[in-house]
């Protein structure tokens, strides 16, 4: 027992300490939860025994399935922003087309008022041309720059 124990406490000669852990990290792990050890009584088997029973694909589907859930829930949120910003924006469209109707007839409206002013204007310098400068009253300061 103590040979056994003077093997154990003490590493090889010549292999770095370091060396041995990188070693049982590597190999260790693998080893105790392979089928070999799963036919172990013991702590060692059933710790093995449980690791290759179980089943992988059910952690990644789980997790998978979490994943997707949140990614659905971040897109009902972004479809939700698109139709309330999308209604804004018809809502936004129909006043502007309102606008622009308005305004189309705004300007419909006042330049059917500068040709009646053109008409009239043009009119009133008929009628001062044709009757005599001594009997016409004086002309309105707003209107002697287009008479």
């Amino acid at each position: 027992m103590t040979a056994d124990v003077a093997l154990w406490s003490t590493p090889i000669a010549g292999i770095h300490p370091l060396i041995w852990l990188l070693l049982f990290l590597a190999v260790g792990p693998p080893m105790l939860l392979s089928k070999i050890t799963a036919r172990i009584p013991g702590f060692f088997g059933a710790t093995a025994r449980w690791w290759q029973s179980r089943d992988p694909d059910t952690l990644s589907y789980e997790k998978q399935q979490q994943e997707i859930a949140r990614i659905a829930e971040q897109y009902d949120r972004l479809h939700e922003d698109y139709k309330a910003q999308q209604q804004r924006i018809d809502a936004l469209e129909a006043r502007q087309a309102e606008t622009d109707r308005i305004l189309s007839e705004e300007r419909s409206r006042l330049s059917q008022t500068r040709l009646h002013l053109a008409a009239a204007i043009t009119y009133i310098r008929q009628l001062t041309s044709l009757i005599p400068a001594e009997l016409l009253p004086a002309a309105p300061p707003e209107l002697k720059e287009h008479l």
